[in-house]
């Protein structure tokens, strides 16, 4: 058996995981596995609100990367929670707080705000940000020593699909609007 993740290649974020019967020696293609995008899904129920919406984020391929990995609790079904590492290692990502909401957008950008201080070096961040017709790919870094990296773009009113890749901490796909 094998395990074949795809990641993004910035942070090294395991973004999905697939468990094969087939022994492989190496990682398929990117292309092979997710075609021109991987399309990234979550449900919620916000406050309030009288039904589900579901998030959809697609991930370009050009962002990733596959790579076999070794065997994790819970990558099937939590796969943000881990990175790669060296090797086939997968790696625990911390978790963000209960309640954390560390994704903000402006009309000028998007703001990332770190629960603790970066450590040592810089903290690559990734921000996918969808709305129907429509995904932009961001990328900025939160400096050592520092919590907040702001991400500027021009972003009209209206509801967002927002995945959020930071270097060390579990991935998160939320569901953000503009006024």
């Amino acid at each position: 058996m094998s395990l074949t993740v795809v990641y993004a290649q910035l942070t090294r974020h395991v973004v999905a995981a697939i468990d094969e019967t087939a022994v492989r020696t190496a990682p398929q293609p990117v292309e092979q596995i997710v075609g021109s995008v991987l399309p990234l899904r979550r449900t919620v129920l916000r406050t309030g609100a009288a039904q589900a919406e579901q998030l959809d984020v697609p991930v370009p391929a050009d962002q990733l990367g596959t790579a076999l990995a070794d065997p994790a609790a819970g990558v099937l079904t939590n796969p943000m929670a881990y990175g790669i590492g060296s090797g086939s290692a997968l790696e625990p990502l911390s978790p963000w707080s209960a309640g954390a909401e560390p994704v903000a957008l402006k009309s000028t950008g998007v703001t990332v705000t770190l629960e603790r201080t970066s450590k040592g070096l810089a903290t690559p961040v990734l921000v996918v940000i969808a709305r129907p017709g429509a995904t932009l790919v961001l990328s900025g870094q939160v400096f050592a020593e520092r919590k907040v990296v702001t991400i500027g773009v021009e972003l009209p009113p209206g509801p967002y699909a927002v995945l959020t890749l930071a270097t060390g901490w579990h991935g998160r796909l939320d569901g953000l609007s503009l006024p």
